[in-house]
């Protein structure tokens, strides 16, 4: 897993890969000065860019755009 610069993580947050041994998917990368609140999840190769924003206990499942907040479960883009 690849954590950028300045990024904060809050307590409780689950960064995973998902699969068989043999067939695990990537883990997720985090890009510099992303927030992640308390409780989430981010499953998966999926990338969070630059300044992005997931509100707390989201399930992200898909990649997180630059500058924008996502927040839910399954997690939706709202800014």
């Amino acid at each position: 897993m690849i954590i950028g610069d300045e990024v904060t993580i809050f307590q409780q947050t689950t960064f995973g890969s998902y699969g068989h041994k043999d067939e695990a998917k990537p883990y997720p990368t985090v890009k510099q000065g992303a927030i992640i609140y308390s409780g989430e999840k981010v499953i998966g190769g999926i990338p969070v860019h630059k300044n992005a924003v997931i509100g707390a206990n989201s399930v992200v499942l898909t990649d997180v755009p630059k500058n924008s907040t996502t927040v839910g479960s399954p997690a939706k883009i709202i800014k």
